[in-house]
């Protein structure tokens, strides 16, 4: 049976409204809150509603109404929480490491601007499946939630999360959410300038080896692989045979059998675009035994994120998002929700890529020779 989506009550809002007052100064420990009609003409609400948060904050222990003297502040709303959701796929193998560094990242910069970072992972296919697997169902458990950060993809809590009135950022990719606020990453400034750099060495007949997921295989939250797709369509102005399409679940072997069918073809190009560092890690295992030296062979550009080291004796030029500034601009754009509440959804910041060190044994301090200028 479908569980129904239960808003937060007036009063419940209402407390929030008073604990935010509280850590934020309006009401210091030890101050006397306004009255009673004040208040209740402040958030607009009858008096049986009012007394209930003034009941529920005082089991918290945040205020005492003295008789004849007014209700107090009497401490500290314990540390607010922000959530950091995700889908179990983003620590799947071919995406794990950048999750991972990602997800403690995010933790990091919530727990550094004073919150409690509060990790929630969801599973299953359906977004059925992904809702029943976690709590967002329950006001006692979002009450005390300010704001959700999503690593990839929201459709799961969209709406329990707006209709209960929490801010929430979205980090995805390559195109921003349709609704509520995303972090873009901006996968068509990354082709666009590995392309670039693999011109500037006279490789235009790149191939790309990449991700594919067929339509029927694609989860709730996997729309953009159209557009991811198309991207790389793009990149090879739609010459199949410069595409090196994997399934999700590869192996060494997988990788093998689809990168040999290319290497083996006549006339193909002598440069390689790898979408993820998951893949080159097994390609450069693959080149050594092959005896196919890089870059004099094989000029290689591969996508992948900082501080991740490899050590192979290949010199290859990686290019990718650095999950510490992807991280700093989901927090902003949470906070520009706070500052400017009603600032219209589908707002979105893009975090555009970046150059790292090869970190392997031969281009550890430098682009496989390759510099910008």
């Amino acid at each position: 049976m479908k569980k129904k989506l239960m808003a937060l009550t007036k009063a419940q809002q209402i407390e929030a409204a008073i604990r935010d007052g509280i850590v934020s100064g309006r009401w210091p420990v030890g101050s006397r809150l306004p009255g009673e009609t004040s208040l209740m003409e402040e958030f607009g609400i009858g008096r049986s509603t009012f007394r209930e948060a003034m009941s529920a904050l005082a089991k918290e222990g945040l205020l005492v109404s003295r008789h004849g003297k007014g209700t107090f502040i009497t401490g500290m709303p314990a540390a607010r929480s922000i959530a950091i959701c995700t889908r179990v796929n983003l620590f799947s193998a071919y995406q794990a490491h950048w999750g991972v560094r990602l997800l403690e990242r995010m933790r990091n910069v919530v727990e550094t601007h004073g919150y409690r970072a509060l990790t929630v992972v969801a599973h299953g296919d359906t977004v059925a499946e992904q809702q029943a697997s976690i709590n967002f169902t329950d006001p006692n458990v979002i009450k005390d939630i300010d704001g959700v950060i999503a690593l990839n993809g929201t459709r799961f809590i969209y709406d329990r999360i707006h209709e209960a009135g929490i801010k929430l950022v979205s980090i995805t990719r390559p195109v921003p959410e349709e609704r509520g606020f995303s972090v873009v990453l901006d996968y068509a400034a990354l082709t666009a300038r590995a392309a670039g750099i693999l011109a500037a060495q006279g490789h235009d007949d790149f191939a790309v080896i990449y991700y594919r997921r067929p339509k029927e295989r694609r989860t709730v939250d996997e729309d953009y692989y159209e557009e991811f797709e198309g991207l790389v369509r793009n990149a090879v102005n739609g010459d199949e045979a410069r595409l090196i399409g994997l399934d999700r679940e590869f192996s060494y072997e997988t990788v093998k059998e689809a990168f040999l069918r290319w290497w083996e073809r006549p006339g193909r190009g002598r440069a390689l675009l790898v979408y993820d560092d998951s893949i080159c890690e097994i390609l450069c295992a693959l080149f050594l035994v092959l005896g196919i030296r890089v870059p004099e062979d094989l000029s290689v550009i591969t996508q992948g994120g900082r501080e991740r080291d490899f050590f192979f004796p290949l010199a290859f030029t990686r290019i990718g998002f650095d999950p510490q500034r992807t991280a700093l601009a989901a927090w902003q754009l949470l906070e520009a929700q706070w500052n400017a509440p009603d600032e219209l959804p589908g707002t979105y910041v893009k975090v555009a890529p970046e150059l790292f060190p090869g970190n392997s044994v031969a281009g550890r301090d430098s682009h496989a020779g390759y510099r910008e200028r």
